[in-house]
């Protein structure tokens, strides 16, 4: 795409902008819109997998001043205001333990796998003399 060509994140921000000043729209208006516009122009920048969306990200903060974290700030908030993206787990109460046992186990299980090295380290200087 152009340099010159308005994005939506830009036609938003002029939206804002030609606002009169009595009615300037609070922070989190003026945050939801934008954010609202970037979400849909990274969308279309990577509708049918033409560009990957770290590239979109790169391309709308190049042409919006906006730095590439702040763009990628603003998609995955929106994202995840969707219900899109990975959810994020609950937290559980302590269950059984997944290590492997008692400590005495976990102990017995070093002490073969040492052997096992030993073995592994005997044959390989024997093949080495």
């Amino acid at each position: 795409m152009s340099t010159e060509t308005p994005t939506v994140a830009d036609a938003a921000a002029a939206r804002i902008k030609e606002k009169k000043k009595d009615e300037e729209p609070s922070p989190s208006e003026e945050h939801g819109n934008i954010g609202e516009a970037i979400y849909a122009e990274v969308e279309a920048l990577t509708k049918g997998g033409k560009i990957t969306r770290s590239q979109a990200f790169d391309e709308i903060a190049t042409r919006s001043g906006r730095k590439v974290g702040t763009v990628s700030a603003n998609y995955y908030r929106v994202a995840r205001a969707k219900g899109e993206g990975r959810p994020i787990p609950a937290r559980t109460q302590a269950g059984p333990r997944r290590s492997g046992g008692t400590v005495a186990d976990q102990v017995r299980a070093m002490e073969q796998e040492l052997e096992e090295l030993r073995a592994w380290k005997a044959r390989v200087e024997s093949l080495l003399k």
